[in-house]
């Protein structure tokens, strides 16, 4: 995570696929940034393939298809984008460049 001096978090997620740190880690953010009232922007940055390639979970042990995956992903990023918004947060989404 970096903040500027313009009351802005950026969160870069540390680590691919789902592990128990990445569960840790975005809990923390979210709490972060939800909870910090001078924070008024919030960008979320991935390369968000990994709900495409099956790698989103519910644990380390549960193996999903990507279908499921890819549903597990929508309704937490929906959830997490919501809850963003509920405390006020301007939030972006910013993907990767598309290659040529």
């Amino acid at each position: 995570m970096n903040s500027s001096g313009d009351n802005t978090m950026w969160v870069v997620p540390s680590c691919q696929g789902v592990c128990s740190a990445c569960h840790a880690l975005n809990e923390q953010m979210l709490a972060l940034a939800a909870g910090d009232k001078s924070i008024k922007k919030v960008f979320l940055i991935s390369t968000w393939r990994q709900a495409k390639e099956g790698s989103i979970t519910t644990s380390p042990r549960v193996k999903l298809g990507a279908a499921e995956s890819m549903a597990l992903f929508e309704r937490q990023f929906a959830a997490t984008v919501g809850a963003l918004h509920a405390s006020g947060k301007q939030v972006y989404i910013v993907g990767p460049a598309k290659s040529r």
